[in-house]
């Protein structure tokens, strides 16, 4: 089986003050830090809007300029861009391809038995 680890904490997804981003997850690892940001929407400057349900997630240019040639040369057309929309994806879809672009960190369980 093949999880994905970091997960906001839950202080910070209840809006019980900002915890300091830069000591989550063990020993303060990138792949923590970059998914606590992911998830919180600290420091986003683009909206994407997905999905006929329209979900907003408010992301980070440069994460998904890096994870996607695709992004990366929509932003190249318009560097302003402050919002879009993907109404043929899932939000689930989209989120996974959020956490594969950003986290890189993939923790493998093998079962032996």
């Amino acid at each position: 089986m093949i999880q994905m680890g970091t997960s906001v904490p839950s202080a910070a997804k209840a809006g019980r003050g900002r915890q300091d981003w830069r000591n989550i997850g063990t020993g303060s690892a990138l792949p923590q830090r970059l998914g606590y940001i992911l998830e919180s929407g600290l420091f986003s400057d683009v909206s994407v809007i997905v999905g006929e349900k329209r979900k907003l997630f408010n992301v980070h240019k440069i994460i998904l300029r890096i994870g996607s040639r695709i992004f990366d040369e929509l932003f190249e057309a318009d560097e302003g861009k402050t919002s879009f929309g993907i109404p043929d994806l899932e939000p689930e879809e989209f989120s996974l391809l959020l956490k594969v672009c950003v986290i890189f960190h993939f923790e493998f369980t093998f079962n032996w038995d």
